[in-house]
């Protein structure tokens, strides 16, 4: 096979010359805005940096105050605690003592409870005797006193029996005196009528003899 030959190079023309020299220039510009910035962003890092510094400078003396205080504040509390520990053992002695004494009072007491207790019970047995007795008389009087009611209810049935015999034989009295009473308004209410005519005819004779 044959090599294709070559085809020969063509002239650059005059515009892309141009075109490159541009882009060239554009570059260094941007390069050199680049170097700019970078210098003003390292010198802006360097002054945070310096205030960095300071900051931490004065946050480690604060904390260097703040530790002596601390350690001021720690000192005074173990302070407290020694006095308050002092007064606490003093404290514990006395409830010791007011313990000791109160388990004897407690004690005494016990003893006292347990001997009012006996009498208590002593008692208790007294009045149950006692009350056992008072059932006993309740129940013979209740019994009495039931005889006695029965024996009432037996003389009041007799005195309802004698007031219904009673209420009957008024009854009829009353009965028969209605019927005198009645038996009177007639003979009343004859005689009045009798009375009336005789008035009446009196009455006549007297306005024919006026008249007369």
């Amino acid at each position: 096979m044959t090599e294709n030959p070559t085809p020969p190079s063509r002239p650059v023309p005059d515009d892309l010359h141009w075109g490159i020299s541009c882009l060239r220039e554009d570059i260094q510009d941007l390069r050199n805005q680049m170097r700019e910035d970078t210098q003003a962003l390292s010198n802006q890092i360097g002054v945070v940096h310096q205030r960095i510094d300071e900051t931490n400078k004065r946050i480690d003396e604060t904390n260097r105050l703040l530790g002596e205080q601390i350690q001021a504040v720690h000192h005074r509390i173990d302070e407290t605690n020694r006095s308050l520990g002092k007064q606490i053992q003093v404290v514990h002695q006395r409830i010791d003592e007011t313990n000791r004494s109160l388990g004897k009072q407690i004690q005494v007491v016990h003893q006292r409870i347990d001997e009012t207790n006996k009498r208590i019970d002593e008692t208790n047995r007294l009045l149950g005797e006692q009350i056992q007795a008072v059932h006993h008389r309740i129940d013979e009087t209740n019994r009495l006193l039931g005889e006695q009611i029965q024996a009432v209810h037996h003389r009041i049935d007799e005195t309802n029996k004698r007031i219904d015999e009673t209420n009957r034989s008024l009854g009829e009295q009353i009965q028969a005196v209605h019927q005198r009473i009645n038996e009177t308004n007639k003979r009343m209410d004859a005689h009045f009528i009798w009375i009336m005519s005789t008035l009446v005819a009196i009455t006549g004779i007297l306005i024919a003899v006026i008249k007369l």
